[in-house]
């Protein structure tokens, strides 16, 4: 028996449209203009993620290559930022993906995006009507609270998600359709509802209805979440609910219309009338009540608990307001040891009970009589720069100039990768007490950290603090590598947080995300008006239309900066809420490099695997020459730059 359940989240892979790598087309193309995309959101969300290579119109591979659109808003958001206008969509004929939550739509047209799978337009409040009868490979369709007055999904033989809660619909004809596994239909004014006898309704609380053909008000299941030791009024449930003719009630105790001392399972009888009776059973499930927050070792500061909505069982984690004599904060984890999950304030979290998140604490290091100096890298005029190579020698054999990291041999992964960021001056690491360097490759890289690497990735360009704008609240003239984050702010690479007092936060010691690492590559790059060729897509299981970043990281996946992982069953995943570690940055940011070359190093797998100390080495090993791309190739073989190492 299938079970039309209450859903809300959405669980929507995508799936990358398939191209050979190709440069864009020298044609005209679609200009990118009011005229074309009227709304300004939605026009500059196409400029950023659409127009590859920035000249402010659509080729027709352009057009054909994007299959994606991100531009969910929160009910809270201001109207300035929402779409109020899809035109334009239209220009997308393989678009897969289309996530409108939130926005002020009043009309939408999907008739030329015949490849749509998933849809979300919930809470745009006045559509009235979507036509989905050119989608004929629609799975997933959302429109709660979207003003709709009437649907029809008879052209969708695919469709298994149909989320419509809260619009004004009098009828529903889900009958034809098996595939049908997940639907949230409730609030809405049904007098006719058809279904197949094998669908089961859970969770249904429309209002006013008589018995009709294919539907019978009582004969349904409800699903009650509720906070633990809590009570319900049967009533907001069913509203046509009549205490008097219940009886045998087991697993909690009615009075009058509210059934409190609920535990886990509530059965009852219920007298419909006819002489029939109703055998009634409500699964109940706890919801946490509350997050609370562990200062774990702090000496001073509290975080406030947060109550969660029985419906809503997701919630936005808290800004850390503890404080620990000798200690930065690092992150919120679910375990006390933080071997659990982790989280950054501000990430979206779920949680399935109660729950308590752990402060996460870093010693702050004391100054010694000699201490490590930092990772600085390229000279900055900082004054504190511990760089000993000689940065700057691209595409010569720089081998010499290599720092010798003692932390790093031949099986490190991206061993090639880390001496090329040595070389270039982007990083040099930690020099110890004893004169020796450490890489620190299994550290997590930091967000001011990061800033200063893409900061020297882009060429350490001039560039002013004193004169420029900090428009972020927690970075001072005493944040280290502060000229590099404000530079990055000045670009656009970096926006940080707005705070619910308007403010602005870049959280400078908050680890890197993979997922946030794909957004400031992509942007970076087209600040750099890097213009990469295209391969083939990634199709990620763990990406889906609410993951953040998610056209960023399929960007990514395109240049061929990242293939992610394989897994065991041959799928691929991209782990985008792991923190980036040092030495996968060092991958990252060297093929971002060879980007600018025009090629790229096209697998996550570890190209250490093969290293060779020279191009002695590599004749010897009968390779030679190296061509870019195959095991062993780095450019300090490449004497010329050529992507031919050791002819």
């Amino acid at each position: 028996m299938r079970t039309i359940s209450r859903y809300l989240g959405i669980a929507a892979v995508i799936a990358m449209l398939t191209a050979p790598a190709q440069a864009m087309a020298a044609d005209a193309g679609t200009p990118i203009d009011v005229t074309t995309f009227p709304d300004p959101v939605l026009r500059a969300y196409v400029q950023q993620h659409a127009d590859l290579n920035h000249d402010n119109a659509l080729s027709a591979i352009e057009a054909d290559l994007f299959v994606d659109i991100q531009l969910a808003k929160t009910p809270s958001d201001p109207d300035s930022v929402k779409v109020h206008n899809a035109k334009g969509i239209e220009y997308f004929p393989n678009l897969r993906n289309l996530n409108l939550y939130s926005n002020n739509l009043s009309s939408i047209d999907l008739s030329h995006n015949p490849k749509l799978q998933s849809v979300s337009l919930c809470n745009s409040h006045n559509l009235t009507k979507v036509d989905l009868s050119h989608n004929p490979d629609l799975w997933f369709f959302a429109a709660n609270m979207a003003g709709l007055t009437s649907l029809d999904v008879s052209h969708n033989p695919k469709l298994q998600t149909l989320n419509v809660a809260g619009n004004h619909l009098s009828s529903l004809d889900l009958s034809p359709y098996a595939n049908i596994t997940s639907s949230w239909i409730d609030y809405n004014p049904l007098l006719a509802l058809k279904a197949g006898s094998g669908i089961t309704f859970t969770n249904d609380q429309n209002k006013d209805r008589q018995p009709v053909q294919g539907w019978d008000p009582y004969e349904r299941g409800y699903e009650l979440s509720y906070p633990k030791s809590g009570s319900v009024d049967m009533r907001t449930l069913v509203p046509w609910f009549d205490a008097t003719k219940v009886s045998d009630v087991k697993g909690a105790t009615l009075s009058g219309t509210t059934l409190k001392d609920l535990t886990s399972t509530v059965t009852y009888t219920y007298a419909i009338g006819n002489g029939q009776v109703l055998h009634a059973k409500i699964d109940v499930t706890n919801i946490p009540a509350v997050v609370t927050y562990d200062g774990n070792g702090a000496t001073g500061g509290s975080t406030a608990a947060q109550k969660l909505d029985q419906y809503m069982p997701y919630f936005n984690v808290a800004q850390n307001g503890f404080t620990r004599g000798g200690y930065t904060f690092v992150n919120w984890n679910t375990a006390k040891d933080g071997n659990g999950t982790a989280y950054e304030p501000g990430d979206m979290a779920g949680a399935n009970g109660s729950m308590t998140l752990y402060a996460q604490w870093k010693k702050v290091e004391q100054n010694t009589s000699k201490p490590s100096a930092p990772d600085t890298g390229k000279p900055d005029n900082s004054g504190n720069d511990s760089d000993t190579g000689k940065p700057g020698n691209s595409g010569g054999n720089s081998e010499s100039a290599v720092i010798s990291f003692r932390d790093v041999n031949s099986k490190t992964p991206h061993v090639s990768d880390i001496k090329w960021l040595a070389t270039e001056g982007i990083s040099t690491g930690w020099k110890e007490q004893d004169g020796t360097y450490t890489f620190r490759g299994m550290n997590a890289v930091v967000r001011q950290d990061m800033a200063a690497f893409l900061y020297r990735l882009a060429g350490s360009p001039t560039f002013d603090a004193s004169k420029a704008k900090n428009p972020f609240r927690d970075v001072t003239s005493k944040t280290p590598h502060y000229k590099e984050i404000l530079w990055l702010a000045s670009t656009g690479v970096t926006t940080g947080w707005t705070e619910k007092d308007g403010s602005k936060t870049f959280r400078g010691m908050n680890a890197v995300k993979r997922q946030d690492m794909a957004a400031f590559l992509h942007r970076l790059a087209n600040h750099m008006k890097l213009k990469p060729a295209l391969g083939k897509s990634v199709s990620f299981k763990d990406v889906n239309v609410l993951t953040p970043h998610a056209a960023d990281i399929a960007w990514l996946a395109r240049t061929g900066v990242t293939t992610g992982w394989t897994e065991k069953d041959g799928s691929k995943t991209f782990r985008g809420t792991n923190s980036v570690v040092r030495q996968d940055m060092a991958a990252f940011l060297h093929r971002l490099a060879e980007l600018g070359k025009g090629g790229s190093d096209n697998t996550d797998a570890t190209p250490s695997d093969v290293y060779y100390k020279n191009c002695a080495e590599v004749k010897a090993a009968g390779k030679a020459p190296l061509h870019r791309g195959q095991p062993g190739y780095r450019p300090g073989l490449d004497r010329d730059g050529d992507g031919v190492a050791c002819e």
